[in-house]
């Protein structure tokens, strides 16, 4: 035998209210009511969910990375130049010597006096200061071939050797199509996955300047990531 099931208290107390003429109009409302806030409950929440943020890798933070400050040492024949840099997004100053210079939205500028004069070309010593951004040397390390790596457990440090074909390197730094089978060499040290130092060995590329060049490295040591002021940068 099937045995009823017993109805529930608070559906039989709704169900008599129903019935009443008197109370069903109160109840249909309350019943409405309740309803209505459920559907608002539910897009509220889904309107308010906050998205997960994307984790980045070590080299994908590295490669849009625009708040630091760098020292960059280019060694030319026998001479050794230092460069400083403070960046803050689009904007950043740079000074070798006494001599400072402005970036600022990819134009160049240099200091004279209290005004900045625009300069036609973006490279310093031989360079493209745009192509001294983390960006364009993660384009240049994608296309590289890792050659080994050295873990320094004492320091925490760890050093990696790059090398990329001549040929490539100006096809990604100048646009241009040449012939070369000979290599330039990169070295990255990373810091608890961060990368703090890259330095290049330019000289096969720059054998293709006007200038009588034996030794062209470029070194550049990062540090002060996501703290570069605005007024720093000005």
């Amino acid at each position: 035998m099937i045995k009823k099931i017993k109805e529930n208290e608070h559906v039989k107390l709704v169900k008599e209210l129903l019935e009443n003429r008197r109370t069903r109009a109160l109840v249909k409302l309350v019943l409405w009511g309740f309803f209505f806030l459920l559907i608002f409950s539910i897009f509220d929440v889904r309107g308010t969910h906050t998205p997960k943020k994307e984790v980045l890798n070590s080299r994908d933070e590295w490669k849009v990375m625009s708040n630091y400050k760098s020292e960059i040492t280019f060694t030319i024949n026998e001479e050794i130049y230092i460069l400083n840099s403070a960046r803050n997004g689009d904007y950043e100053k740079l000074t070798i010597g006494e001599d400072i210079y402005y970036l600022e939205q990819n134009f160049l500028y240099h200091l004279e006096g209290y005004n900045k004069i625009f300069i036609k070309e973006t490279s310093l010593l031989g360079y493209d200061l745009l192509k001294l951004r983390p960006d364009f040397l993660n384009e240049i390390l994608l296309n590289s071939k890792l050659e080994y790596t050295t873990n320094y457990e004492e320091s925490g440090l760890v050093k990696k050797g790059y090398s990329i074909g001549t040929a490539k390197f100006v096809e990604l730094y100048r646009q241009a199509i040449i012939t070369d089978d000979s290599f330039i060499t990169i070295e990255v040290v990373e810091k608890n996955n961060q990368i703090v130092e890259i330095e290049l060995d330019l000289k096969e590329m720059q054998k293709y300047s006007q200038e009588i060049i034996q030794t062209y490295k470029m070194k550049i040591v990062y540090k002060d990531f996501g703290i570069v002021s605005k007024e720093e940068v000005e």
